[in-house]
């Protein structure tokens, strides 16, 4: 035995009896907490070898955990009764009761937005394949209605054209009926451009859940769609009908609907939105590895019990919640609880408490 040895074992017989009624993984969440919060500003400690030693000898005795456990100790830990309750980050300019949290980085694209229907103009529009609606939303702040209107065909690569764009849209609140209006000369075009259109119509108006939708010319008289003819009205998009797939645009992602034909609850829409089959542009918008251990439907609220196979960046995460809480509004629920043993962030969101579900997606913002 060295005489360093010795004088540390003298030391160590020296000291009091310490009876610690912390636990181990509560000293190093504090230990881990402090470093993080002090990484921007490190002193640097030049000590001796021979008293580093002796530091951890100290601190292995007092606290007898192995190096692995230290390193399984998880980054968001639930706080036990001992500890300080979980403080909020305002990271996010838009985090709020009202308002979801926009992606931490700035050249990420959010998924949801939550704001009342004054501020946002809303519109849907075709993929250039005609094949996928793409519902979409703007704050009107960023210019006049009619400017953003205009550029909803061109701001983006990868989107079709504006079926509405000379269509005058107006919401009778009273009676929760919505009036579109063309001009004389439309006319609702082959199969393909029939569909485009009357789908952009419903899923432009989603958001202002009217119960029903009358279309016309400025004549008066109902618009000619093949192949069923000339029609006077639509079906609003219902609750229940539809979830949600990731589509990849040429710049960034959308949040896009599919038919839903899942039964039997809110469980198997979740196992239907993994179990979409990607093609090109479209894929399942929730990571594979993200498993529901339960589902359960509380009134206005749905509790996902969930544990995370596999890793997934914070993109992925996020896009995952965003799905799911967009596909949670659209079968009447008002908000999602994700409940996990030890997490309390799931990508950039913060899942201590209830997520309330957005009143719409895919925000456009920064046209020219």
């Amino acid at each position: 035995m060295s005489k360093s040895d010795k004088k540390i074992e003298q030391i160590l017989s020296d000291l009091p009896p310490i009876k610690d009624s912390v636990s181990k993984n509560e000293h190093f969440r504090k230990i881990q907490i402090k470093m993080e919060g002090s990484s921007t500003k490190r002193v640097a400690w030049l000590l001796p070898g021979a008293f580093s030693f002796a530091g951890l000898m100290i601190l292995s005795l007092l606290l007898p955990t192995s190096l692995d456990e230290v390193n399984e100790a998880p980054l968001y830990e639930k706080p036990s009764s001992e500890s300080a309750p979980f403080e909020k980050k305002e990271t996010f300019g838009s985090s709020s009761v009202e308002r979801l949290p926009a992606l931490e980085h700035e050249d990420s694209d959010p998924a949801l937005i939550s704001s009342s229907r004054e501020t946002y103009v809303y519109r849907a529009v075709p993929d250039t394949s005609a094949r996928y609606i793409i519902p979409l939303s703007l704050p009107l702040s960023e210019s006049t209605e009619e400017e953003i209107i205009g550029k909803f065909s061109s701001f983006e690569a990868g989107l079709g054209k504006d079926m509405l764009e000379k269509a005058e849209i107006s919401i009778d609140e009273e009676n929760r009926e919505a009036i579109i209006i063309f001009p004389d000369e439309f006319e609702g075009g082959g199969t393909e451009s029939s569909y485009s259109t009357i789908e952009s119509i419903r899923w432009t108006l989603a958001p202002y859940k009217v119960n029903s939708i009358r279309i016309k010319n400025e004549s008066g008289e109902g618009i000619p769609f093949h192949p069923g003819g000339e029609i006077d009205s639509i079906d609003p998009i219902k609750e229940g009908e539809y979830a949600f797939q990731l589509y990849n645009g040429s710049s960034r992602n959308f949040l896009i609907p599919f038919a839903s034909e899942a039964n039997g609850g809110f469980e198997n829409v979740l196992s239907e939105m993994k179990k979409i089959q990607p093609t090109e542009q479209t894929h399942p918008a929730i990571f594979k590895g993200l498993r529901f251990l339960s589902v359960e439907e509380m009134g206005k609220t749905i509790a996902l019990e969930f544990d995370i196979e596999g890793s997934a960046d914070r993109e992925e995460l996020n896009t995952s919640v965003e799905a799911i809480l967009v596909t949670a509004r659209q079968f009447g629920f008002d908000s999602v609880k994700f409940e996990h043993e030890k997490l309390l962030m799931l990508g950039s969101y913060d899942i201590s408490s209830e997520l309330d579900v957005p009143e719409y997606m895919n925000p456009v913002k920064g046209l020219e």
